[in-house]
């Protein structure tokens, strides 16, 4: 009862918080029963209920959201749609700046400096972090 979710501060002072689409629901292009697949599918996002049984956002625009959600709702939390769209390209930037945010390894290194485990301040791990993404963003841009 105790654990939920915390929305982002956000510099316009209204909270907000970044919506990951699923991604992962397809049709195989070659398969022969993509109509089927497809009348599945539809059923599955819009009539199964998997999304509230899961406690997940539905692919539905306009559904509701679920009930561990509802305190964003209450407070008017500003849900943000992900873009896939320059995914590619920042892909490209956090590999040439080494930074790796599909892994847990720099975030453990702010813990570490956070608990006194590894050398530094915040800001200066921030600053290291932006240097090496400014230089990456540089040379993947032109």
């Amino acid at each position: 009862d105790d654990i939920g979710y915390m929305p982002f501060p956000s510099t316009s002072g209204k909270p907000c918080t970044v919506l990951q689409p699923d991604y992962k629901y397809a049709i195989n292009k070659h398969s022969k029963n993509q109509e089927a697949a497809r009348a599945w599918l539809d059923w599955y996002i819009t009539e199964s209920g998997a999304a509230q049984a899961e406690q997940g956002i539905s692919s539905v625009k306009g559904a509701e959201l679920p009930a561990t959600l509802k305190p964003f709702t209450d407070n008017g939390v500003q849900l943000i749609g992900q873009q896939q769209e320059k995914s590619a390209t920042v892909k490209k930037i956090d590999k040439g700046a080494e930074i790796n945010l599909d892994a847990p390894d720099y975030r453990q290194k702010l813990v570490d400096i956070a608990r006194g485990a590894a050398p530094g301040d915040r800001d200066s791990y921030f600053a290291e972090l932006n240097k090496k993404w400014s230089q990456a963003q540089k040379t993947v841009n032109g």
